[in-house]
């Protein structure tokens, strides 16, 4: 809405705090005691108008109003019975001295009521109005009160929606039954409509939609939240419950039936289903798939890992030292010859599987001046030229040049991108980039990955 002078607005036009605060500045309406006007656009609702100023409230258009209603102009005029009493004694004495005694009677009750509120209302309102319409009006104002349980964060909208999934939630209060834009929340039922009590800036959501609030109140509608985890849900369930009931119904089914067919049925299948099948659902850990091994002589180890078995949305380890936070590699070239950890963490159900894979691959030099020695003094000498070119080191850098790309998945909504390329043994392989990670993989020279999340990635050289 535009900063629109008080007399432009229309009777029908909804009044926001900047038009609210240009009718105070105007001396339109008397701002009430340690109140501030805020300066912007969001629209005012009945209890906020009578919070700020003074004004009849028995307008005939704004009291069957609810307090949580939108206020327009119509619905704010200033309040005759407050003034009319304070300022015609002071007209009314002085005038009839003056006139003649006969028409005093006739002249004042007439001219007072008319006179009285256009010359001194301006001086006198501000100092006398406060004193008594500041003990009735302010109360009624936060009776109704609307709480709302919602997650918090103060980094992202997806985030908080991942904290009211898991139950980490707070409590807030409004004025207002619904979130929106122009939506108010506190922190304390009590204070509701005390700008001492904004809630903290940052995001919230209901589990199904986020908003972001600044300054106490949110200016949008609100976001849906993503929903990429949910797949998950779908694939443990039918895991579990094929497993125990197949395994007790057989047993007590056909002993009892013939005999005790209406008793022993309903007593004993209930007992059984709910207590186990709840059981392993939610503990899900990662299976790991792992390959490792050399592609020449010392420091040409590798290992991939991939894990299944959980909720899809993963961060990978691979390191020597055990993960204190997973590092985000699932797949490693050019190891030296050492004991490393490998691992996968679920970042929706928070189980991890980590286990050690050790590289020991052989200096190329040591092989080979070891083999020719041995076999040619045993044949005649007349072989020995023969012999010699075939185990030359030459094998060892066959493994195609490669190139280290360096990725990162920033897209913001919990969302695990997929990198598919030719690794340096000339294999397809795929890398799980979990969203807030990043990944150096060794891509076979001549080839290009794909990938759908990531931001676009570097090359940063050959690989080593």
């Amino acid at each position: 809405m535009p900063n629109t002078p008080w007399v432009s607005m229309s009777l029908n036009e909804i009044v926001t705090n900047i038009d609210l605060y240009n009718a105070v500045t105007g001396s339109f309406f008397t701002i009430k005691p340690a109140q501030t006007i805020p300066q912007n656009t969001l629209a005012v609702t009945k209890a906020r108008a009578n919070q700020y100023v003074y004004f009849d409230t028995a307008n005939a258009t704004y009291s069957p109003k609810s307090t949580n209603q939108l206020v327009a102009r119509r619905d704010m005029t200033t309040t005759a019975p407050t003034t009319a009493p304070t300022t015609a004694p002071t007209t009314a004495p002085t005038t009839p001295p003056t006139t003649p005694p006969t028409t005093a009677p006739t002249a004042a009750p007439t001219t007072a009521p008319t006179a009285a509120p256009v010359t001194p209302a301006p001086t006198t309102a501000p100092t006398t109005a406060p004193t008594t319409a500041p003990t009735t009006s302010p109360t009624p104002a936060p009776v109704i009160t609307y709480t709302f349980i919602l997650g918090y964060s103060a980094t992202s909208g997806a985030d908080a929606c991942t904290q009211y999934s898991i139950n980490n939630r707070i409590s807030r209060y409004s004025a207002q039954s619904s979130i929106t834009t122009g939506t108010f929340l506190y922190t304390v039922a009590a204070q509701v409509g005390n700008p001492a009590y904004y809630t903290a800036n940052g995001y919230y959501s209901n589990g199904t939609t986020y908003w972001f609030f600044s300054g106490g109140s949110t200016g949008t509608a609100g976001n849906a939240c993503p929903t990429p985890s949910p797949t998950a849900a779908p694939t443990t369930p039918p895991t579990t419950p094929p497993t125990t009931p197949p395994t007790t119904a057989p047993t007590a089914a056909p002993t009892t039936a013939p005999t005790f067919a209406p008793t022993t049925p309903p007593t004993t299948p209930p007992t059984a289903a709910p207590t186990t099948a709840p059981t392993p659902a939610p503990v899900p850990s990662p299976t790991l798939t792992i390959t490792s091994g050399c592609t020449g002589g010392a420091n040409s180890g590798y290992i991939t890992v991939n894990a299944t078995g959980g909720s899809g949305n993963y961060t990978y380890h691979i390191g020597t030292t055990p993960p204190g936070a997973f590092n985000g590699l699932s797949s490693a070239y050019g190891l030296g010859n050492a004991t490393y950890y490998v691992g996968a963490r679920d970042n929706v159900y928070g189980t991890q599987t980590v286990t050690t894979r050790t590289i020991a691959c052989t200096a190329a030099p040591t092989t080979p001046p070891t083999t020719p020695p041995t076999t040619a003094p045993t044949p005649s000498p007349t072989p020995a030229p023969t012999a010699s070119p075939t185990p030359s080191p030459t094998p060892a850098p066959v493994a195609a040049s490669c190139t280290t790309w360096y990725f990162e998945n920033n897209n913001g909504y919990g969302v695990t991108d997929f990198i598919d390329y030719i690794n340096c043994a000339g294999s397809p392989s795929t890398e799980y980039l979990s969203d807030g990670s990043f990944t150096r993989i060794c891509v076979q020279n001549g080839t290009t990955p794909t990938w759908t999340y990531s931001d676009y990635p570097i090359t940063e050289g050959p690989c080593i």
